[in-house]
C-alpha cells in the first residue's frame, strides 16, 4: 500500500465517485453499493491482506487498482449495468407474454414497496423488480428466439 497523499487537481478530478459506484454495482449485480462494497472489500482482502483504504480517493495507486480489476471482470463476464423495472412496466415496454417471467426470469433482483401505497391503497403494495438489461439479454438470447420460433410452428400446424 501507498501512504496516504495529499492529492493535486488531476487526481482528485480523476476520481469520480458515480463512476465507481457504477463499476462496484455493475460488478456484484447490484443496486445496492454497500453491499458491493463490501463484496469488494473481501476480494480486496484476499489479495492484499488489508482492507481497500479510506477515503479512496486518496490513494490513486489503489482506486486505479480496483477500477481496473473490477473493469476486468466486468468485461471477462460480459457484465451489464443494474437498471431495475418492475415486472408490469417490463410487459408493457417489450410486449413480453403472460408466462415469460415463469419461464426465463423466475427470481426478481429485488421486491420493493410501491410509493405511497398505504395511503392509496390502505395498505402497502409491493412490486417485483428485475433487471431490464437481463431481460433484453434473454430476449435476444439463441435460446429465447429458437423457443419463439417453435411456438410459431406450432400454431402455424
Amino acid at each position: 500500500m501507498t501512504n496516504k497523499t495529499t492529492l493535486d487537481s488531476t487526481v482528485s478530478e480523476r476520481f469520480n465517485f458515480k463512476y465507481y459506484k457504477g463499476l462496484v454495482c455493475t460488478a456484484w449485480q447490484t443496486d445496492n453499493f454497500n453491499y458491493g462494497f463490501g463484496e469488494l472489500n473481501k476480494v480486496w482482502l484476499e489479495l492484499y491482506d488489508c482492507k481497500i483504504p479510506y477515503p479512496i480517493q486518496d490513494y490513486p495507486d489503489e482506486y486505479q487498482k480496483i477500477v481496473e480489476m473490477l473493469q476486468s471482470h466486468i468485461d471477462e463476464n460480459n457484465l451489464l449495468p443494474v437498471v431495475l423495472i418492475s415486472q408490469s412496466k417490463a410487459k408493457d415496454i417489450y410486449k413480453l407474454p403472460y408466462n415469460f417471467f415463469d419461464l426465463w426470469y423466475p427470481e426478481p433482483e429485488k421486491t420493493a414497496e410501491l410509493e405511497n401505497s398505504q395511503k392509496l391503497y390502505g395498505k402497502k403494495v409491493y412490486t417485483l423488480l428485475y433487471n431490464e438489461n437481463k431481460i433484453t439479454q434473454i430476449l435476444e438470447s439463441e435460446q429465447y428466439q429458437l423457443s419463439l420460433e417453435n411456438k410459431k410452428k406450432k400454431k402455424g400446424n
